[in-house]
């Protein structure tokens, strides 16, 4: 049995499942289509911050998208990469419609970790291999 994470593989052996077999834990790969980004420097005058994956309630984007209601300030903006029906873009909306917040849509990855200063990951589910924040930190995010 292999698993992609301790969390899954341990998940399904106390489900009854594959407990008679050799396991292991081999994590997800993936190729680095991209160098390294250089560190940018501080003293923004405008912090960009993104959210890049699927738009569904275990992913926490309706968590963050409430969080966003606190800021007073208002040199931030918060892009929102990843697709979802119109139906969902509406319920995320009635959540939080500030001008800030940019819902992008499918968005390539590279072209998205440029465009952001800060990457947010607020899953609220046992992520098996949170591959972007990998992602995010090979881009210097």
């Amino acid at each position: 049995m292999v698993g992609i994470s301790k969390y899954i593989l341990d998940d399904h052996i106390n489900n009854g499942f594959f407990k008679e077999i050799p396991q292991k834990v081999i994590y997800n790969g993936f190729d680095l289509p991209f160098k390294k980004e250089k560190k940018k420097e501080r003293g923004l005058e405008t912090v960009t911050f993104g959210f890049i994956g699927q738009l569904n309630e275990s992913k926490g984007i309706e968590l963050i998208l409430e969080s966003f209601k606190s800021i007073k300030e208002t040199n931030w903006k918060f892009l929102i990469a990843g697709k979802a029906n119109e139906k969902y873009i509406s319920k995320l909306k009635e959540i939080n419609n500030s001008v800030n917040i940019t819902f992008l849509g499918y968005v390539e990855s590279n072209a998205f970790f440029k465009s952001i200063n800060v990457l947010i990951a607020p899953s609220i589910w046992n992520e098996p291999f949170g591959r972007v924040v990998i992602e995010s930190i090979l881009h210097s995010k």
